[in-house]
């Protein structure tokens, strides 16, 4: 009796994909594997045996792994191998856990200083993944300045993102918040001058008039999208409405330019600030944007003048429109009597305006009308 035998080598039919999950969450990774025999499947993290007591290893042909509560330390690179006597076959994922903003290094809650002829640097150390920015707000001019900004007296630095007050006149009432894609935090402070007198009523003064409490919550993007080449839509709720409904007089609505990875400080655009005076609202457009461009957007409720927390850091694109440029270095050459190849230079990315789809090739007869 003659008896048959085949292998075949370890293939990964679905390999696990690059993936993002928020710090406490659980992930899952795929690893299916076919094979004869059967392939064993192992898995890597950073280049080291994954820790059975962080993960769950999927039985079955599935192979997987299932990540639980994750951690920040657990961002990285993970493998799954796929083994048998036959060979061996990998595939690879990136992870990346976020981790909302935290304030671990706040300016003092109250600080004294010479009025008119000294100046503080207030800190504002923020941790967070990605890495948060830093806003710096001052509440009786409802002014708005991020690194690398200057405003009058005031100067934020382009490291640190540290508060530069220089011979204040007067008391102020600072706020920092610390903003990225998952959340946000805030720290307040408050700048008092050794000579400066009591003139009318401070913006913390006004927050807590007519028995009205500070803000509880904050501000929620919903929703953000392109809704003409030119304007964007964003939507939002409150983070606490039973607490904050009847105390919020209305929001603040900042955006500016997406800021390109590695961009220099001197180099991004500062977030311009719309002032939405209407308790109820829920959403805004913003008008006057350019076409097929990625804006930034960051929504804050207040009373008074007085902010509550920042909602996080939502990104969004305007529409596209038609493409300005045309294809350059056009050829052609005969293929055969019934077709031919036509070659010509890409437009640049920004050319298209749009997310680029691709090439449309008319034909024209004699007449110079489209055959296709």
């Amino acid at each position: 009796m003659l008896c048959v035998s085949f292998s075949e080598p370890p293939k990964i039919v679905a390999p696990p994909e690059n993936s993002t999950v928020l710090v406490g969450g659980d992930l899952f990774l795929a690893c299916a594997a076919v094979g004869e025999p059967k392939p064993r499947v192992s898995w890597t993290f950073e280049g080291k045996k994954l820790d059975p007591s962080r993960s769950q290893l999927i039985p079955g042909d599935q192979g997987g792994v299932r990540l639980r509560k994750v951690e920040p330390w657990q961002s990285g690179v993970y493998v799954c191998r796929a083994d048998s006597k036959v060979g061996v076959a990998y595939a690879r994922a990136d992870v990346f856990v976020q981790v909302p903003p935290s304030i671990v290094d706040p300016p003092a809650a109250e600080v004294l200083i010479d009025g008119g002829s000294g100046s503080e640097t207030l800190r504002c150390g923020a941790e967070g993944r990605p890495d948060p920015l830093v806003i710096w707000m001052h509440e009786e001019e409802r002014t708005f300045l991020l690194p690398g900004d200057t405003a009058g007296n005031l100067e934020v630095t382009a490291g640190e993102a540290s508060l530069i007050v220089t011979d204040p006149e007067s008391d102020m009432q600072l706020v920092c918040f610390a903003v990225n894609h998952v959340g946000s935090d805030a720290a307040r402070t408050r700048l008092k001058t050794s000579t400066a007198s009591e003139i009318g009523v401070t913006a913390e003064g006004a927050a807590g008039e007519g028995g009205r409490p500070r803000l509880l919550g904050g501000a929620h993007i919903t929703a953000v999208f392109g809704a003409t080449p030119t304007s964007i839509r964003v939507s939002w709720r409150l983070t606490h409405p039973l607490e904050d409904m009847a105390n919020v007089d209305g929001f603040y609505v900042l955006y500016r330019r997406h800021a390109p990875p590695g961009a220099a400080a001197v180099e991004l655009d500062s977030f311009t600030s719309l002032t939405v005076l209407h308790a109820a609202a829920t959403s805004y457009v913003v008008n006057r944007l350019l076409p097929y461009t990625k804006y930034e957007f960051v929504v804050i409720p207040f009373q008074r003048g007085s902010p509550g927390l920042a909602s996080a850091l939502v990104e969004a694109y305007t529409m596209a429109v038609r493409p300005v440029g045309v294809p350059t270095h056009l050829a052609w050459r005969q293929v055969n009597g019934s077709s031919v190849e036509i070659r010509w230079r890409h437009m640049r990315e920004a050319d298209f305006r749009g997310e680029p789809s691709g090439y449309r090739v008319s034909p024209l007869n004699n007449s110079g009308c489209s055959v296709d």
